[in-house]
């Protein structure tokens, strides 16, 4: 019988935390159409300026180092 309730409880708790999950899947949709659009304006953008952009975010992370 205590094995049970156990197992029941274990049940229930797993069942707990499906909204936590729920909300992280949601914030990880949410990132991966930010990102999509952000690969879509890259390739949106004429050479010079992808040049550019490149030296600035090359810059920036040599900044960072």
């Amino acid at each position: 019988m205590a094995d049970e309730q156990d197992a029941v409880a274990e049940l229930f708790a797993t069942i707990a935390c499906e909204q936590v999950v729920v909300n992280e899947i949601a914030a990880a949709t949410a990132r991966l159409v930010a990102i999509q659009g952000a690969k879509r304006s890259l390739a949106c953008l004429d050479e010079d300026s992808l040049h550019q952009a490149l030296a600035l975010r090359h810059a920036m992370l040599g900044a960072g180092a």
